[in-house]
Order: structure tokens, then sequence, then C-alpha cells
């Protein structure tokens, strides 16, 4: 009875395939026929997403860098690869609960997510620019959604090994990628071969800076920050079950050499972080006469390679890297004073609604004096998370974010103490350590609805999870 009221559904859901399918060969000639394929092979993804919603979660941890390339733009919107496999995802999993009754896993930061939204609404029926809060909003609800459908989808230590299998290999690809831009950008190929925004070829510093697929060095650096946290807990704790160690030091060195050329000094300042949280609470395990070889190894291989591949984009290449990392502009360069100045600013718009603030996405309007939004191509932001929480959801907001953040910390550390198996340690340990990058660079970037950060915080609860039912079964 229940396979029936599956199939219909699925009969339900492809219906509408169908009809566009139509249309778009009716309407168009050649672009239709094109659009008509990819909705077809659309569909057939789908089709085996509905069977397997562990599938989708699988294609969103792949796709979770493809940021900028490939997407399509919808009007205002931009349609990425993982919002796409997302949405497949959520409707496979509420088809599934639906039809099968699965359980429902715990997810430990559901009311304080509730009242966190209900303050957001609430700031977003007095926005001003109430359009733009609106969507907003919805982003980051459903951002929310898929966190809560992956946790309850990774809902197996098997499944946790084969999607950081596949998050892995995802780093592994955009990681070469960004060397490929790297080097493309330096030998002068055109923007359109290697992916570079304007800003972020050798035109403007001397030397390319990596964005891979991301929109920003910054936000592709903030996302490797996780498969660099899990393939480094997993290599101190000696784990070789989801890959073996010459794998693990290829993605070190790949991911770090990716942090250091993307040029962003927010990263920078999360990898020191990155790197002393291990060096502090896993003391045992790092400080080692093997690591300390193996180490320096790595810090003169990134070093060579990055002196190697700044000296061939121009001869000053190395001093204006230095220059740039050192903040040496601090007193008189645009970027820095900037970002003060929108701080500042950030504090005068929070005292205007301090206790739910101005609205979702409404800093940006506010910033331009709400003009017309066919008027403004891109928004300002704060470029500061924190300060841009306080801004625009008050202190009741950034209060229950923060709570929401400390909620899974707190318990990632009891987890990661309750269990003995290496493999569980080290990813728990590995995502508390990204966790701790992605919060520092939260100091320089500001945007809530970025599906990695989200599905971090699903993979920090799911092997919460796995971890308490595992101690329940013994």
């Amino acid at each position: 009875m229940l396979k029936d009221k599956k199939s219909l559904l699925i009969f339900l859901v492809f219906l509408p395939v169908t009809l566009v399918y139509s249309y778009l060969i009716a309407k168009y000639t050649t672009l239709g026929y094109i659009a008509a394929l990819m909705s077809i092979f659309g569909a057939i993804v789908f089709f085996f997403i509905l069977k397997n919603p562990f599938l989708g979660l699988l294609m969103v941890i792949f796709t979770l860098p493809f940021e900028r390339l490939p997407t399509y733009d919808i009007g205002f919107f931009t349609l990425k690869l993982d919002q796409i496999f997302a949405g497949m995802t959520i409707i496979s999993w509420i088809l599934s609960v639906l039809t099968e009754r699965k359980k429902i896993m715990s997810y430990p930061i559901g009311w304080p997510l509730i009242i966190f939204f209900f303050i957001v609404f609430l700031s977003t029926i007095f926005a001003v620019d109430f359009s733009r809060a609106v969507s907003v909003f919805i982003f980051t609800l459903f951002m929310a959604i898929v966190s809560v459908v992956a946790v309850n989808l990774i809902d197996s230590r098997e499944k946790l090994m084969t999607l950081v299998r596949w998050l892995l290999v995802s780093a592994i690809v955009v990681t070469v990628f960004g060397l490929y831009q790297f080097l493309g950008d330096v030998v002068g190929l055109p923007i359109e071969f290697t992916g570079l925004k304007d800003i972020y070829t050798k035109a403007v510093l001397g030397f390319p800076r990596i964005q891979a697929f991301s929109m920003e060095p910054l936000y592709f650096a903030n996302y490797l920050f996780i498969p660099l946290g899990i393939v480094a807990a997993i290599f101190f704790f000696k784990n070789k079950e989801a890959i073996n160690v010459k794998t693990q030091i290829i993605i070190l060195l790949l991911i770090i050499t990716n942090i250091i050329l993307g040029i962003s000094r927010g990263a920078y300042i999360a990898l020191v972080f990155f790197a002393t949280f291990f060096l502090i609470f896993l003391a045992k395990k790092t400080i080692t006469i093997k690591n300390f070889f193996i180490g320096s190894f790595v810090i003169l291989f990134i070093a060579v390679s990055a002196y190697t591949f700044l000296s061939i984009s121009r001869p000053d290449a190395v001093e204006k890297f230095t220059q740039h990392a050192q903040v040496e502009d601090f007193a008189r360069g645009e970027s820095v004073q900037k970002r003060l100045k929108d701080y500042e600013k950030a504090i005068i718009f929070w005292l205007e609604s301090p206790i739910i603030g101005i609205g979702l996405g409404n800093y940006g309007p506010r910033y331009e004096n709400y003009p017309a939004h066919d008027s403004v191509s891109d928004w300002e932001i704060v470029n500061n998370q924190y300060l841009e929480s306080l801004t625009e959801t008050g202190v009741l907001g950034l209060f229950f974010l923060i709570l929401i953040i400390f909620i899974i910390f707190a318990r990632s550390i009891i987890a990661y103490f309750k269990t003995k198996d290496t493999f569980l340690r080290a990813i728990m340990f590995g995502l508390m350590a990204a966790l701790v990058a992605v919060l520092v660079q939260y100091n320089f970037f500001s945007t809530l609805y970025i599906m990695h950060i989200w599905i971090l915080f699903a993979l920090m609860i799911a092997t919460q999870n796995i971890i308490f039912l595992s101690r329940k079964s013994i």
C-alpha cells in the first residue's frame, strides 16, 4: 500500500516535468531542445533521489563549492546546483517520511532555531524594504530546512563515511581547478577559460587570487575549512577507513595551497586559529617527532609552491603578496578603511531598532537609503556576520544565533568524549575545528544563507547523534 502511494506521488511529481518539456519544445527551437534535455536529465536524477533521498544529499555535498559556476540567473535569483539537489532531497525525504513513517532524528537546536526565526519573522514584518526581507528570510529558512533533512539522512556511521568520501573528492576537484585557475591567469588565459572574476585576476594585485567555483576567495576558503578539518583530524587520529594516508597528505597540500593563493586575510587569520585549535586540544597527537618532519615537509612544500606560483606571475608579486597579507595598507587601504566605516554604520542602524533589528537583508537598502531595487546591482553588506545579525535581527536575534552555535559546539564536546571510535572522534574533532575557523571568518564576511555553513551544522549534529545512539546500543 505504501509503495502504491509513493508511486502515485512520483507520478504527480514527474507530470509537471513532462508539461514543461512539451512547452519548451513548442515555444523554442534549439534552446528549447537543450532546455528540454536538461529537464529530462534533471527528471532522471530526481527519480533516483526520490527512490533514495541520501543520494540527493550526496549530490548536495559534492556540489557545495559550485557556488558561482555553473549557475543560472532567474530575475534577481541565482539558481545553484546545490540548491536544486537540496530541493529534490527535501521533497524526497518528506515523501519518505509520509509514506514510510521514518523516525525523526534528534535536532537539539530545534527550539532555539524556531525562536530565532520567529524573531526574524517579526523584524521582517516591520522591515522598510519588506520584499528583500522576505526573500532573505525564505533563503535562510530553506538552508535551515536543508540542515534538518541532512541530519535525518545521516543516520549511521556507514552513511557518514560515504558522505565524507564524497566531500573529500569534491574538495580535490575544486582545489585542482583552483591551481589551474591561478596558472591559467598567469599565462594569460582569458577569464572565459579560467572562470575568474575581473577583480581577482593578476591585473589588480599583480597576481591572481584563487576563487575556484565560489563567489569570492574568502567564501572558497570558508568552505575548504570543512574538508580540511576532516582530513587533518583523520590524519592525526591515524584513521585510514575513509581514505589512505598518502591521499590525506595530498588533500592537505591541495587545500592549504589553495587557501594561501586565495590571498584572503580573513582566511589566514582563521587558519591560525584552526591550527592553534589542533595544537592545543590535540597536542599529544600533533606534537610528535614524526609529525614534526611531516609538518615541516608540508610547510616547505606549500611555501615553495606559493613562492614559485607568485614569482612566475610577475617579479614583484611576492613583495606585493607580503604587503597585502601583513595589512601594511591598514591606514590607507580602501578595503580595511571601508570595513571600519561599515562597522560604524551597522551600529548606527542597529540603534534604530535595537531589540528585533531593521529586518533581514535590510542593511544594504538602509545603507543606500532604501533605493528602488532595479537601481542597485549589488547590495552593501557589513562584512561582519555578528554586527550584521545585530543590525538586522537585533539583540534577540543575535542572542539566539549565538545560542544555536553554543549548543552545537557544547554537544560536540560531549559527544567527542563519549566515543572511543577513532573515526567518529576524528570527524567530531575536525568539524569542531572547522566551525572555529568559520566563526573566525564570520568577522570578515556576512551572509547567513550559505549552504556549506548549514551543512556543517548538520554534519556536527548528525555525528553527535550517531555517537549517542551507538552508546545506547552497547
